[in-house]
């Protein structure tokens, strides 16, 4: 091992510049898959009032599938220990108690507690289309 102020090579490197390495867009996509892109609230402290999906699904049309939002989801605006506990397997660390409290997506009406947090996620039939729905 070499100190850190040293450089050494990337260990993956080679792997990858060769095509060895898969990656996740290596991967073919399937007929009816659906892609979705998160609508975030760009700026911090600031609140706003509803999700039209109007736009989206005329620019869209066809390829538009659904918009999801705080008000879609049953009961669960912020994550909790029952959703956390599907995750907890064997070995893995815990998450803070404060994580619990965040909002999957932000509710309307409520101020964002931080820039590009999400209030909702666009489904489209391309990744290009949710983007652009978003």
């Amino acid at each position: 091992l070499k100190p850190l102020y040293q450089g050494h090579p990337k260990t993956t490197a080679l792997s990858q510049t060769t095509g060895d390495s898969r990656f996740t867009d290596d991967e073919p996509i399937l007929p009816f898959t659906a892609h979705a892109s998160y609508v975030m609230i760009e700026t911090a402290n600031t609140t706003f009032s509803a999700l039209d999906d109007t736009k989206a699904k005329e620019a869209l049309g066809d390829d538009f599938i659904a918009l999801y939002q705080a008000k879609d989801l049953d009961k669960g605006m912020r994550l909790s220990g029952d959703l956390l506990a599907f995750f907890d397997f064997p070995g893995q660390p815990k998450l803070p108690e404060d994580f619990t409290g965040e909002y999957i997506f932000l509710p309307a009406g409520v101020p964002s507690q931080y820039g590009s947090q999400a209030v909702g996620v666009v489904l489209a039939t391309t990744q290009r289309l949710a983007t652009l729905g978003a």
